[in-house]
């Protein structure tokens, strides 16, 4: 994937406006392998436990996650800059009884970022405060941004955070479908510290046991650091806009 050159130069990084340059940070493709494709080249995702495949439909690769398996990926450092993260996804159905982990950041004390989605058909995903907490308190959110997604086909989900613009915003097939702004009385922007060197697409860092709890098909998963225009000028959602990240 990478950002369009289809006429509408300057929109790197997703399907909207004030983006001056974006830098892919890493690329898991999933095209017969779990290696990612970017420059940084940071390694492989792996596989834990079993039930978890790599797959092709119609020339594209794509891994197929079932329960109780799922992947650790090599972590990508967010905590300071503004960025998105770009997936394609597919759910098979919804779940029947709570909410299924997809991507996350999280160790014991230090987690960064949650990703999941609810039997209701809507993914959430919050990002955390640069603050120390036991772990229960409600105001160690950052931000978190909605959306309700589509089920039992592929689509693309792009979320974008602006810290200038104390903004968090998620696109679904090139369409805004929810945007949050970070509430004023927090000063801090920056997430918090996350020092493991993987993620988990599938399931949470310290959940106990160690098992996968989505039913997921990943096609693509990219992570940008993003520049935005200093020109003072409010984001731009055109009424009819389409996607211009291509998933390969």
């Amino acid at each position: 994937m990478s950002p369009s050159n289809d006429g509408r130069k300057g929109q790197a990084g997703g399907p909207y406006k004030g983006v001056r340059a974006s830098q892919l940070l890493g690329h898991w493709p999933f095209a017969g392998n779990y290696n990612d494709a970017s420059a940084y080249a940071r390694g492989p995702a792996t596989v834990q436990g079993y039930n978890v495949q790599l797959a092709s439909e119609q020339g594209t690769g794509y891994v197929q996650i079932r329960r109780p398996g799922f992947l650790n990926i090599p972590s990508v450092d967010l905590r300071t800059i503004n960025f998105s993260i770009e997936l394609r996804l597919r759910f098979p159905s919804l779940p029947t009884s709570g909410r299924q982990t997809l991507l996350s950041n999280w160790q014991w004390a230090n987690w960064q970022y949650w990703m999941a989605l609810e039997p209701d058909g809507r993914v959430f995903f919050t990002l955390r405060r640069n603050m120390q907490t036991n772990g229960s308190d409600p105001s160690q959110d950052l931000v978190v941004v909605w959306a309700r997604v589509p089920v039992g086909r592929f689509f693309n989900a792009v979320y974008v955070y602006d810290s200038t613009r104390r903004n968090f915003s998620v696109f679904i097939d090139g369409a805004l479908a929810g945007s949050e702004t970070v509430r004023q009385e927090v000063t801090d922007v920056t997430l918090h510290t996350a020092t493991q060197p993987y993620v988990q697409f599938g399931n949470k860092g310290d959940d106990w046991p160690k098992t996968g709890v989505a039913d997921v098909d990943l096609s693509a998963l990219r992570f940008y650091q993003l520049t935005f225009k200093t020109c003072g000028c409010l984001l731009a959602f055109p009424e009819s806009v389409s996607l211009l990240i291509f998933f390969m």
